[in-house]
């Protein structure tokens, strides 16, 4: 029995002052290695969120890109151009019918025009918000480029009323300008939002969307040509 108590003690002691045991940190040890963990896993998270920062002009493409690729539903995209075309015809015809002439004569040079205005305004953007300092900048660079899209797009549909009224009834409600003003812009909110309803195929994109941006795009051109137009009168006068 003695002898097995001994074996047993000197088992016990080997163990205890086993390599695997003698690498064990201490209690002290323990809790400076979680404070180093924790700050390691604070820099890390620091880290991430500041990346994801510097990835807002990003994100906020990608967010376009999906908005492009959703679908939209009817009603509310055909009340929407109702709307928008309905606001810029009713504030301001003048503008609208020079810059629909604009456009008819001088369609490349306009859709170029604003695809660059476009273009400069995104890249701002994209400068703008990587500081918090001039983060306010680039909401303000978004949100002209938003209107800028918007008012194209009335233009673009109004257009498109015009030649459909055009082409299936010239002389349709000549005396009445109203009413016929009233059905150009229903005749275009319902093209565009047939349109917009076109369904991608297979892995493609949807192209109703683009399609309508590109018009919109257009619309823009003219607008913006027209607002050069009168500024290079107003400084010869």
């Amino acid at each position: 029995m003695a002898a097995l108590a001994l074996v047993l003690f000197s088992l016990i002691g080997c163990a205890s002052y086993s390599p695997a045991f003698a690498q064990m940190p201490e209690p002290k040890e323990q809790n400076q290695l979680k404070k180093i963990d924790s700050f390691g896993i604070l820099d890390r998270l620091a880290a991430v969120k500041k990346e994801r920062e510097k990835r807002l002009g990003r994100r906020y493409a990608l967010e376009v890109k999906e908005w492009l690729n959703e679908p939209k539903p009817p009603l509310a995209t055909f009340l929407f151009n109702v709307l928008v075309s309905a606001l810029a015809l009713a504030f301001f015809p003048g503008t609208i019918e020079a810059a629909t002439r604009l456009c008819k004569q001088h369609y490349w040079r306009c859709f170029g025009r604003a695809l660059l205005t476009n273009i400069s305004l995104f890249l701002l953007f994209r400068v703008s918000i990587e500081s918090k300092i001039t983060t306010p900048l680039a909401f303000l660079f978004a949100g002209v480029l938003e209107f800028f899209i918007a008012a194209g797009l009335a233009l673009g549909i109004i257009m498109i009323g015009e030649s459909l009224l055009a082409r299936l009834a010239p002389n349709f409600l000549q005396d009445r300008p109203r009413i016929r003003k009233t059905l150009i812009i229903l005749l275009g909110s319902l093209f565009a939002t047939l349109i917009i309803q076109i369904p991608g195929l297979g892995r493609l994109p949807r192209p109703g969307s683009r399609l309508m941006l590109l018009l919109a795009t257009l619309g823009e051109g003219g607008l913006l040509a027209l607002l050069q137009k009168r500024t290079e009168n107003e400084r010869s006068t």
